[in-house]
C-alpha cells in the first residue's frame, strides 16, 4: 500500500525516459551537498588568503580585522625620513581630521602610518607648546610619571628624537650643533628655532625629565608601555607625559595593564581586549600604526583629567550648547616600537574644531548623523560614556540649522 506522497511504480514503466530522469535526481541529491561544502570551504580559504596579505600600495589603507584577523601593516625603515626643508611652519595649517562615521562601532579602526606622521608641525606650534609647559608646572603630578624600569626606553626615545628624527625631518627648525666650551670636550646639542633654545641631545638621568623636555618641544604627548614581564604578552604603562588627557588621569594608569587602563570604556573587554593585547603584542620594529578618534566638547581647555566622560548610572543633564563655545575634540594617535628596547611609544596630538567650522564646511548633516549613530552602533552605552546625553541633542540642532 503507497503512501499518499509516493510514485506509483507503474509510472516509470510507462515513460521510458522516467529511469534516466531519475537515476540524475538521485545523483544530483548526492552531489549537491558536497559541491557546496567545496565551494564554501574555498571562499572562506580566499578570504583568510586575501586578509593575511600585506598591504603593499603607497597609499594607507584603512586595516580593519576581516574574519579575526589582526590588520596587516607595512613595515617602514627609520631611514625613510623624509625632510621638510622648505617648511613655513608659521604659516602651515593643522591637520583636519574628520574620523566621524554614519554609526559607531567599537573597532581599532588601524590603518598604515609612516616614520613621517610622528610629529606635526603647524602654526600652533608656539602657543602649544607655550600651554604644555604650563600645564607640566601647574599639574606636575598628574601629566608626568616614569617608573624605574622606563628608564632604557626613555633614553633610546630621547637620544633618537634629539639626533636624529628632528633635525632630520625638521631641518628648518632643529638643528644639530656642537657646544664650545674650554672646560669640556664638545658636545652635540639641538637648537630650536622656533623657540629660540639650546637643548641637551642626551637623556637625563630621571626618565621624567626627559619625557618632560620632549614634552615641552614636540606638541604630543607619550605613553611608554613594556611587556608586563619577560613570558607575558601584555602591556603595561611604563612611563608618560600627557598634558591634553581627554577624561582621564593618566598618573592613576601607570603601572596598569592595557586591558586596565581600558576599563571604563563600554564593553572594552568584550568587544576589544583579545584583539588589542594581540595588536600591541604583533607591532614590529619599523611598523607604524594610526588612528583617529573624536568628540564634542563644550569646554576649551585641552587639560581635561576628568569631566569629558560619564559613566553607566552617572547622571548627566541635557545643555544648550553654545555654538561659539562647543568643539569637536580629536586625537591622531600613533602606535610605533622602539628597535633596541623593544618598547612601544603610543603619541598622541590633539586637535580642537570649533563646532561652527564643521557646519561651514557643510558637514553639519554628517556630524549630526554620527551623533545619533553613537546609539545606533555596536555599542549604544558610548552615547552616555561621551557625555552625549549631555550635549547630543543641542548639537544636532544646531548643525542641522
Amino acid at each position: 500500500m503507497s503512501s499518499p506522497n509516493s510514485i506509483p511504480l507503474e509510472a516509470f514503466k510507462q515513460e521510458p525516459q522516467s529511469k534516466l530522469w531519475l537515476t540524475q535526481l538521485v545523483i544530483m541529491i548526492l552531489i549537491m551537498p558536497a559541491l557546496c561544502l567545496y565551494l564554501t570551504t574555498d571562499r572562506w580559504q580566499n578570504r583568510r588568503e586575501a586578509a593575511s596579505k600585506t598591504v603593499r600600495d603607497d597609499k594607507p589603507k584603512s586595516l580593519q580585522q576581516v574574519d579575526g584577523e589582526m590588520p596587516n601593516l607595512k613595515t617602514m625603515d627609520a631611514n625613510t625620513i623624509i625632510p621638510l626643508h622648505d617648511l613655513d611652519w608659521s604659516n602651515a595649517e593643522p591637520l583636519q581630521l574628520r574620523p566621524f562615521k554614519p554609526k559607531y562601532h567599537l573597532t581599532m579602526a588601524i590603518e598604515n602610518a609612516t616614520v613621517n606622521d610622528l610629529v606635526m608641525m603647524d602654526c600652533d606650534y608656539l602657543s602649544r607648546v607655550k600651554i604644555r609647559r604650563q600645564i607640566f608646572d601647574e599639574h606636575t603630578a598628574t601629566v608626568l610619571g616614569s617608573t624605574p624600569r622606563v628608564k632604557p626606553a626613555v633614553d633610546e626615545l630621547y637620544t633618537w628624537m634629539m639626533n636624529t628624527y628632528l633635525p632630520q625631518r625638521f631641518p628648518a627648525i632643529f638643528t644639530l650643533s656642537k657646544t664650545s666650551t674650554t672646560s669640556s670636550p664638545p658636545q652635540n646639542c639641538l637648537h630650536n628655532t622656533a623657540t629660540n633654545e639650546t637643548l641637551r641631545t642626551t637623556p637625563y638621568t630621571n626618565p621624567s625629565d626627559s619625557l618632560r623636555t620632549l614634552g615641552s618641544h614636540i606638541d604630543s604627548d607619550m605613553l611608554i608601555l613594556l611587556p608586563t614581564s619577560p613570558t607575558d604578552t601584555t602591556y603595561t604603562l611604563a612611563g608618560f607625559q600627557v598634558c591634553m588627557p581627554n577624561g582621564f588621569n593618566t598618573a592613576s594608569k601607570l603601572n596598569l595593564t592595557l586591558s586596565h587602563i581600558h576599563d571604563p570604556v563600554p564593553r572594552y573587554k568584550e568587544k576589544l581586549e583579545k584583539s588589542m593585547d594581540r595588536f600591541f603584542a604583533r607591532v614590529a620594529v619599523g611598523q607604524y600604526a594610526k588612528r583617529s578618534n573624536w568628540t564634542i566638547t563644550t569646554r576649551p581647555d585641552l587639560y581635561a583629567a576628568s569631566g569629558n566622560h560619564a559613566h553607566d548610572g552617572e547622571e548627566v543633564e541635557q545643555e544648550e550648547i553654545d555654538p561659539e563655545h562647543a568643539w569637536m575634540r580629536c586625537e591622531l594617535q600613533i602606535l610605533w616600537r622602539l628597535p633596541q628596547t623593544k618598547a612601544l611609544v603610543f603619541m598622541v596630538k590633539t586637535y580642537m574644531y570649533p563646532l561652527r567650522q564643521i557646519k561651514e564646511e557643510g558637514l553639519g548633516e554628517d556630524l549630526a548623523m554620527a551623533i545619533e549613530g553613537m546609539q545606533a552602533g555596536s555599542v549604544p552605552e558610548v552615547y552616555q560614556y561621551k557625555r552625549g546625553v549631555a550635549w547630543g541633542e543641542s548639537a544636532k540642532s544646531y548643525l542641522r540649522s
